[in-house]
Order: structure tokens, then C-alpha cells, then sequence
């Protein structure tokens, strides 16, 4: 069972300190990955489902989430997270194929949860760790 409050106090935590905050789902079932989605979404947090929606809802001082559906985390998206505290991020547009899209914004104005699997993390790029703030495990 997954603990709502314990998951809202981490994602209120987050937010203040203006870092990215890291939810491991200990269990694969997809049900509990999606249980922690509405949580977020009732935290009027907004679901990125690509590195493009994530870029914009950044730039928009947006709180938003991304649930990586893959078995590790993917590249761009990994890119973001890099530069998420430098509150800048430049990569080349590769869905519309418009060029360079660059973005500036405040980490404490435009939250970011990242949600991965056991095995996701496990998986991903080492040295992951070092660009989460907070991680909650559930």
C-alpha cells in the first residue's frame, strides 16, 4: 500500500528547496506507479510523457512529473535532469525537427518528480544520485 501523505510531504519538500525529487516504486506493478501519478496530479502537478512537454512545462513555472515507460531512463530525458539545477537547458528539437530549443527557468518555480522502477534506476545512467535531491522510496 502506498502512503499518500508520505508521498505529499516528500513532493512539498521537493518543492521548496527547489530540487528534483526522485520516487523509486520498489514493486514493477503498474498499478503503483499509477497510484503515485494522481497523487502528483492532485498536487496539481502536470504528467510530461516526453522530454518536449517536460522542456515546456519547465519553461512555464509548471509542477510537473515524468513516469519513464521504459526500461531505463531515457537519454534526453536524462539530459534534462543534468541541468535540471542549472535552470537551463539547450537540445536540439528531434520530434518537430525545428532546431535548437533552449529554455530558462527556476528550479523552486517549475518542480520536477521523476518516478522509476527498481529496476529502472538500476538500470539508468550512474550518477544519477548525484543530480537528485530528495528520493523517496515507496
Amino acid at each position: 500500500m502506498i502512503n499518500i501523505e508520505k508521498i505529499n510531504k516528500f513532493v512539498d519538500i521537493s518543492a521548496k528547496l527547489g530540487e528534483l525529487g526522485l520516487i523509486i516504486v520498489e514493486d514493477v506493478n503498474s498499478k503503483k506507479v499509477a497510484t503515485v501519478g494522481v497523487a502528483l496530479q492532485k498536487k496539481d502537478y502536470i504528467r510530461s510523457k516526453d522530454y518536449l512537454e517536460l522542456m515546456d512545462n519547465l519553461e512555464n513555472k509548471q509542477a510537473t512529473f515524468y513516469i519513464e515507460p521504459n526500461d531505463k531512463l531515457d537519454d534526453l530525458i536524462w539530459r534534462i535532469v543534468r541541468h535540471y539545477n542549472d535552470g537551463m537547458v539547450s537540445m536540439m528539437d528531434r520530434k518537430n525537427h525545428t532546431g535548437l530549443k533552449t529554455i530558462h527557468f527556476l528550479p523552486k518555480e517549475s518542480p520536477l518528480i521523476l518516478i522509476l522502477t527498481r529496476e529502472q534506476v538500476d538500470k539508468s545512467p550512474q550518477g544519477l544520485f548525484e543530480y537528485v535531491g530528495g528520493i523517496e522510496s515507496v
